[in-house]
């Protein structure tokens, strides 16, 4: 192959630039060195020629490459672009870039692989490998010492981010360009998704003061900050670039964001009504001292309504906002706001005289106030009262002075309750908690004396029937109940929420399994009211012993396949055979109803499982499946060797889940070749199907005078995909047999085999399939098989051997077939083969060549026929006879994109007029740049 390769490029050789210019993805079209990007040098890019005119099936096209004075090939490839397609991308691998330097890159057509070929121009690449420069990690100079930007950050968040792009003195240059990129995370390290919306990017060319002293950049609030609330973070880092190259990229730095206030649900840097004390933070209400007002009277007009937060259905606050120290109180907006207003409060029992609140709320400007306004009002001006038995209820009202002055206008009273009073407490003499009494009694509890809980119990009662006592003074109907079940140190909260008024409630028994077996089991209660007072919780008593079944010992899965001790790799084969199966052996302690569910995990990433359902454990060995489509596969993923999968399953018991050992297994569904879509079945069909010939180059046919000779089976290299490399290996198969081997070393176009004669000699006439496969060098497992191609074999006869012309990849007649082309007497050369027995030394044959218009030879062409006399020369001299003129061919094909197809044959006299079998081939003398074979340009349609 080689050597024909070498012949190719001395005997056709490119007339100048005709051919439109390629790019390189990812390189800029303006740059005329081409500085490719140091990250394109790691990842690879692609190659964009764009579709040249007039291209049309089996088109040829090469990629060359010429680097350090040496020039190869890259790219072969006989192509049948659609005409929709506009442009044609091969991948620019790093190991084609590998070395530094300038290389230069373009592209050839030869049209229906004949003719003249075109060129492109060639387009030079700049590669250097020079390491990219570690710079400085750029700084938040307002985060705190722990490296948190939040509500008290100054300048406000609202302002923006501040980083500083640190000195860059000996890596930059003045006019250098560097790029600033912040991206926001939800999480306090920067990982996880990015937040959508987050990204940004500011780029600056650079002067020597900004290398010198670095420089500032602010992040704008809008959007990159906004989104970044509670626990959030953002990495920044900056990349610099010098002639549009990357050069340098700086390490990440991270700042912590949390604009959420202890206490608060809001963020700062939004429009909120907040409260300010002690000057802690800016905010629209403040609280001062309570102001003196002279001669102030009350309006006795309500023009204010006030509310309290949070309050319960019996208007009673919960006791979580009374431990909070502070209880939010609301004023509604109001006729006429001003700046300044202020509100007093007014507080006492409800039937008392109320007091007046030490200090004055200032609710500042009346632009932009928010309503309503959150009046906050310490918690411990409202004890309960030690008497009566019942809570005590509060009444708070605001006086409102418009503008700080005047005389008050009053809000509606606020009336609450204060219960601070658990059940079974008592407030008088002094406050104590007694215990809840008596206990609470099961209904059907196991039986004296023995008070064993069993599986027999278990099964026969799926709930615990209790009663808890309810007369208790006070008692409502809302309080909740929790009941508790207790072995020891450990205690489950077996129910929890209100009961009827007789006392009855039920626990799951799935509750009783969250206990510490074989023990003894007590119980206690205790009551929660509306509010959230707690009582104290009664004492704990014995109920029974705990003698469940015991839990399963249990023991890894174990998959037979691969014993000997799991050392054997699970491959396609065996998922094609649907034989690999995993057994789960019945464990010690095991119940037939228990659950089995089986996983296969990556042993390198947790979260790549998949399960193969859930089976009961019965009373044999379970046995799962292991099949490939959605399950296994998933776990393999793109992995291109052999992976280690751990196999281990849930044991499930009544809700409760018990993880097994783990087997570890490897499996190798790694294969040769470019990917399969219908694996685990080995028959690619996207393989491009072997073409066989015998001596005749018949493509798939045996004729009769092959039949002694040796033959070739080929087939090309996918396009699009990664090259076959060292390691793997091409087999051919006709009819069953193996018809030869192929190891590829690399970047071929073809695989190519030599059929022997005998083989050829020995195939049964008719019929037979021939398929190639592809395999890892020494494996005979994972092998990947073609579609079968049906080649026709002849049965041996006599007759006159076909003539041939010359040809290139595409099987027709163009300039390549051609003699004399520098001159207007051009002829089709048409090689006569030697035949001693039918054509000896001396003996008198005619040729003859004629154009159709249509590929079954129907429909002559007039004017195109034309037969020239030979005389067949002496053994050992080739026998090349000329037949037809440039003339007829250009009648042939008079215009651009004119179809026509040439048939040429012999015919000789023996014992009467023998003729060799007719060839009808595609007939296209005109190239992609319009010229015939003698560089005329041919006149358009």
């Amino acid at each position: 192959m080689m050597a024909n390769l070498q012949t190719l490029f001395f005997e056709s050789t490119s007339i100048g630039l005709l051919a439109a210019s390629l790019s390189v993805e990812g390189v800029d079209d303006s740059d005329v060195n081409g500085h490719v990007p140091f990250d394109l040098l790691q990842k690879g890019t692609r190659i964009i020629i764009p579709l040249w005119p007039d291209s049309g099936v089996k088109d040829e096209l090469w990629v060359m490459w010429r680097q350090d004075g040496v020039e190869t090939r890259i790219f072969f490839e006989i192509y049948d672009p659609p005409a929709s397609t506009p442009f044609i991308y091969f991948p620019l691998t790093p190991q084609q870039m590998s070395a530094s330097g300038e290389a230069l890159i373009y592209y050839r057509i030869w049209k229906r692989g004949g003719g003249n070929p075109d060129d492109s121009p060639e387009r030079k690449l700049t590669i250097d490998h020079t390491p990219l420069l570690v710079l400085d990690e750029p700084r938040f100079p307002h985060a705190t010492l722990w490296g948190y930007l939040n509500n008290k950050t100054i300048p406000p968040l609202v302002q923006g981010v501040t980083v500083i792009v640190p000195p860059t003195i000996n890596k930059a240059l003045p006019n250098d360009r560097a790029e600033v990129q912040w991206q926001g995370y939800y999480s306090l390290n920067g990982s996880g998704p990015p937040v959508a919306g987050t990204l940004g990017s500011w780029n600056k060319t650079l002067s020597q003061t900004d290398i010198s002293n670095g420089y500032t950049v602010i992040i704008p609030f809008d959007p990159h900050v906004r989104l970044l609330v509670d626990n959030d973070s953002a990495l920044v880092v900056y990349r610099l670039f010098r002639g549009g190259r990357l050069i340098g990229e700086s390490k990440k730095g991270l700042v912590k964001i949390d604009r959420v206030t202890p206490g608060e649900s809001w963020p700062s840097g939004l429009a909120v009504s907040s409260l300010n004390i002690d000057g802690d933070k800016e905010m629209t209400v403040r609280v001062k001292p309570l102001v003196f007002r002279l001669n102030a009277i009350r309006s006795g007009i309500k023009t204010v309504d006030a509310a309290v937060n949070d309050k319960l259905a019996d208007e009673s606050l919960p006791v979580s906002i009374l431990d909070r120290g502070t209880i939010t109180f609301t004023a509604d907006k109001f006729l006429d706001p001003q700046d300044g207003d202020e509100i007093d409060v007014l507080y006492g029992k409800v039937g008392t005289t109320l007091t007046r609140l030490d200090r004055t709320y200032d609710l500042g400007l009346a632009a932009g106030r928010q309503y309503p306004v959150p009046i906050e009002v310490p918690s411990n001006l409202f004890p309960e009262e030690p008497t009566p038995a019942e809570p005590t209820r509060y009444e708070v009202r605001f006086e409102l002075f418009k503008a700080g002055g005047g005389n008050a206008d009053d809000s509606n009273p606020v009336e609450f309750v204060i219960d601070r009073t658990a059940p079974f407490e008592v407030k008088t003499p002094a406050r104590r908690k007694n215990l809840p009494t008596p206990a609470v009694t099961l209904t059907n509890a196991p039986a004296a004396p023995a008070r064993v809980l069993d599986e027999v119990w278990m099964t026969a009662n799926p709930k615990l029937l209790c009663t808890v006592p309810v007369a208790y003074p006070l008692r409502r109907f809302d309080d909740t109940l929790r009941y508790f079940l207790i072995s020891g140190t450990t205690v489950v909260t077996a129910f929890e929420g209100a009961v009827p008024a007789t006392g009855s409630f039920e626990v799951d028994n799935a509750k009783l399994r969250e206990l510490p077996n074989l023990t003894r089991i007590s119980h206690a209660y205790e009551w929660a009211d509306l509010p959230g007072n707690l009582s104290a919780r009664s004492a704990a008593a014995p109920i029974f012993d705990l003698r469940l079944a015991q839990d399963p010992e249990l023991i890894a899965p174990e998959v037979p396949k691969t014993d000997p001790d799991q050392s054997v790799h699970i491959y396609l084969d065996d998922m094609v055979a649907n034989d690999v199966f995993a057994v789960v052996k019945q464990p010690l302690h095991g119940i037939s109803t228990d659950d089995i569910k089986l996983f296969v995990e990556d042993a390198a990433d947790p979260t790549n499982y998949v399960d193969f359902g859930t089976q009961k454990l019965g009373t044999t060995e379970v046995s799962f499946q292991l099949t490939y489509a959605g399950k296994l596969q998933t776990v393999f993923g793109n992995s291109t060797e052999p992976k280690e999968v751990k196999v281990w399953y849930e044991h499930i018991r009544d809700g409760r889940t018990l993880d097994s050992p783990e087997t570890f297994i490897y499996l190798a569904f790694q294969h040769a070749g470019p990917g399969n879509p219908n694996l685990p079945d080995l028959t690619n069909p996207d393989l491009h199907l072997v073409t066989v010939t015998g001596a005749s180059e018949t493509a798939n046919t045996i004729l009769p005078g092959d039949r002694d000779k040796p033959g070739k089976v080929t087939v090309p290299v996918w396009v699009g995909l990664p090259y076959v490399v060292g390691g793997e290996q091409i087999d051919f198969y006709i009819d069953g047999k193996p018809a030869g081997t192929f190891l590829p070393f690399g970047g071929e176009t073809e695989f190519e085999a030599t059929i022997p004669a005998d083989f050829i000699k020995a195939l049964p006439t008719g019929e037979v399939d021939a398929y190639w496969t592809i395999k890892f060098v020494g494996s005979d497992k994972n092998v990947i098989k073609s579609l079968p191609q049906k080649v026709t074999v002849n049965a041996k006869k006599i007759d006159l051997l076909q003539p041939t012309i010359r040809i290139r990849t595409r099987d027709e007649i163009s300039c390549f077939a051609m003699d004399n082309i520098a001159v207007d007497s051009w002829t089709l050369a048409m090689t006569i083969p030697k035949d001693a027995v039918n054509l000896p030394p001396n003996k008198s044959i005619t040729v003859f060549f004629e154009a159709f218009s249509d590929a079954a030879a129907t429909t002559p062409i007039p004017g195109t026929r034309d037969s020239q006399p030979y005389i067949i020369k002496a053994e050992g001299t080739a026998d090349i006879a000329q037949v037809g003129t440039a003339a007829k061919f250009k009648l042939a094909q008079p215009v651009r994109g004119a179809v026509a197809f040439g048939k040429y044959w012999y015919e000789t006299d023996i014992g009467g007029t023998q003729t060799s079998e007719p060839v009808v081939k595609l007939f296209d003398i005109i190239n992609t740049s319009f010229e015939y074979c003698d560089r005329l340009i041919a006149p358009a349609p």
